[in-house]
């Protein structure tokens, strides 16, 4: 059936609001930024207890009290977490136009060293919470033509040595979107997926000090590549694919690595 985002069942305002999952650092604290900077209200969230939280976002919470949110919800426990957050964004806002799924975990080490349990985190938090979250929402999403974006990785479409975890969740959630998609195609609901390559996060420095002997050198290494991106430029793709003028993108997955994928970037 043909269905026409950019019209049917809109009833966009001013006072848009988005949920962010992950948004107490990095890309998910990025795009909330940038999404308040025009003019969106914003319902942060991350695992950690309040009095815990980065300063830099304890500031923004203070200085938007009318436009900003808070809710701790522990995404390992991916059904609990997503019932709680959405009795706290019905409660708070009681509209939801924007998802924003940022919340991820990492995990390094070599296959023989993999247990069923790290399986089962991972997965939780990378593929199952993002599920449950989106499924609990959909239905205040559908009432204003709301859009999910699911942040993945490159890695969904490469893998690394002793990465093995991290990017099977990664393709898994780029199929989850998919799939969304065309269940909620039909509720005027878009779902897509960015994909980010390297990106200056305290996740990828935590990467860097896992997976390389020489942390500080392999992060300098990646950052005189070029191609080591700012979660704001990130979180600028993010937000161009909830505004309007992106209401025909749907079931998408976009690289956004500065063109990395397309090849070797080093000159003789």
């Amino acid at each position: 059936m043909y269905h026409d985002f950019m019209s049917t069942g809109r009833k966009y305002s001013s006072n848009r609001v988005a949920l962010i999952t992950g948004s107490s650092t990095g890309i998910g604290f990025a795009t909330a930024e940038l999404l308040l900077s025009d003019g969106w209200s914003v319902q942060f969230h991350s695992e950690m207890e309040t009095e815990v939280l980065p300063g830099v976002m304890q500031e923004l919470l203070s200085k938007n009290p009318e436009r900003t949110s808070y809710i701790q919800a522990d995404l390992s426990v991916p059904e609990a977490a997503s019932k709680k957050i959405l009795q706290h964004v019905s409660t708070r806002w009681s509209r939801l136009d924007a998802l924003v799924v940022s919340a991820a975990v990492t995990h390094h080490g070599p296959i023989e060293a993999i247990t069923e349990e790290n399986w089962h985190h991972l997965l939780s938090v990378n593929v199952i919470a993002p599920f449950f979250v989106a499924t609990k929402l959909q239905g205040l999403l559908a009432k204003n033509g709301g859009s999910i974006v699911f942040v993945s990785s490159t890695n969904a479409k490469r893998v690394n040595i002793n990465n093995t975890l991290y990017d099977v969740s990664k393709a898994a959630l780029n199929q989850l979107s998919r799939a969304l998609a065309l269940e909620l195609r039909h509720k005027g609901v878009r779902v897509n997926t960015i994909m980010p390559g390297g990106t200056l996060t305290p996740m990828l420095e935590k990467w860097m000090s896992e997976y390389s002997d020489s942390p500080e050198s392999a992060l300098r290494h990646e950052m005189d590549s070029g191609f080591l991106a700012t979660p704001t430029q990130i979180a600028g793709a993010i937000v161009s694919l909830l505004e309007d003028r992106s209401g025909w993108i749907n079931g998408a997955a976009i690289e956004v690595d500065g063109g990395l994928h397309l090849g070797e970037f080093w000159r003789a």
